[in-house]
């Protein structure tokens, strides 16, 4: 592997791992508002059930926006000329 392409699947990886960490945070923070509705609506129930939803959410749903986000928006590669 060249130099050049070495440094471009560099930038490449950062935008990506940039990515998914951006659509985690806004499931993160979905998950935050529904957990304010939630506990509003029962607020004796046990916040330790429900964390375990929120982070296999994150995760998983961060996964999916970012493989969207690729396959619907706009590619990496066209920033590239």
């Amino acid at each position: 592997m060249a130099e050049s392409e070495a440094l471009i699947f560099l930038e490449e990886s950062n935008i990506q791992i940039f990515k998914y960490f951006q659509f985690m945070g806004v499931v993160f923070n979905s998950c935050l508002c529904f957990d304010l509705y939630s506990t509003y609506k029962e607020p004796f129930y046990p916040i330790d059930r429900r964390i375990k939803r929120y982070v296999s959410a994150g995760v998983i749903g961060a996964f999916v926006m970012s493989y969207l986000a690729d396959t619907i928006l706009l590619k990496d590669q066209d920033f590239y000329d």
